[in-house]
């Protein structure tokens, strides 16, 4: 690629990242107030090197595909249900980490949250099941009592599942928009007490739809790398934030700063 073409495409990256912000604050502030953001949370930290797609010695699956009892269980909150996973499953990331989704912890399919539900389709397609029987055992209803629940940080939990994705055989474009979806509004929780927190939560659901609206156009017309997402997050969460002035959690302090992609020289474009 010439470095005319780079140039040419980076500042269309840029252009996209500000028409997409610009969009969404549009879209949300008809039906906001806006207030000056206080509060930026950090982007995730990735210390592992990328997971480039299917086939990957880096990235792979042990015992999978992962086979789901016929047991269904409704858990009280849920509209869904959940079902427990036959035998333990592995991933093993570009680091060579391996994450454990224990046997018979519980999975209710994508891992998306219910709010953004409507934008993806079947949450049990095979190249999502792996990924989100994974992440589960790290964050999802029903595993509260397992060994693996919130051991890891939020941000790492929800960047290996965007790896999951990958090696799963999700498309590029689909898991990063995926990865959006539960980076903005899945679960987080504090890394000394554990307690969960989001301070998206306190923002108009409208509002964080029609962001995650924008966000997956976004991704769709430019396919940025994991770094120029997650910029592209954080540029939104502030934008979100500033739309209301409660962003305290009644649970939980905000978890201390974590070094982002583009702080971290170990970082990796996607």
């Amino acid at each position: 690629m010439s470095a005319r073409l780079q140039l040419g495409t980076c500042a269309g990256l840029e252009r996209g990242m500000r028409l997409g912000l610009a969009l969404a604050f549009g879209v949300v502030l008809t039906a906001c107030s806006a207030q000056a953001p206080q509060v930026s949370v950090s982007s995730a930290d990735s210390p592992n090197a990328e997971c480039l797609g299917t086939g990957n010695a880096r990235c792979f699956f042990r015992n999978s595909p992962v086979n789901l009892l016929p047991e269904p269980v409704k858990l009280t909150g849920s509209k869904g249900l959940f079902y427990p996973i036959a035998q333990q499953l592995e991933f093993v990331d570009g680091g060579q980490r391996t994450w454990v989704a224990p046997s018979r912890s519980l999975t209710d399919g994508a891992s998306i949250p219910p709010l953004f539900q409507p934008i993806f389709g079947d949450p049990y397609a095979p190249e999502f099941i792996n990924a989100a029987a994974v992440h589960d055992a790290y964050c999802g209803w029903g595993n509260e009592n397992g060994p693996q629940y919130h051991t890891e940080s939020w941000q790492n939990v929800h960047r290996m599942f965007y790896d999951t994705l990958i090696a799963g055989g999700t498309n590029g474009v689909k898991a990063k928009v995926m990865f959006a979806a539960v980076w903005l509004g899945g679960p987080r929780w504090n890394a000394r007490s554990r307690a969960v927190f989001n301070p998206l939560d306190h923002v108009p659901q409208a509002a964080r739809f029609a962001a995650m609206v924008q966000t997956k156009k976004f991704i769709e017309a430019y396919d940025p790398s994991t770094t120029q997402l997650s910029d592209y997050l954080d540029q939104t969460e502030s934008m979100l934030l500033s739309l209301t002035p409660d962003r305290s959690s009644p649970e939980a302090a905000p978890e201390p700063a974590h070094e982002s992609p583009r702080q971290s020289a170990s970082a990796t474009a996607g």
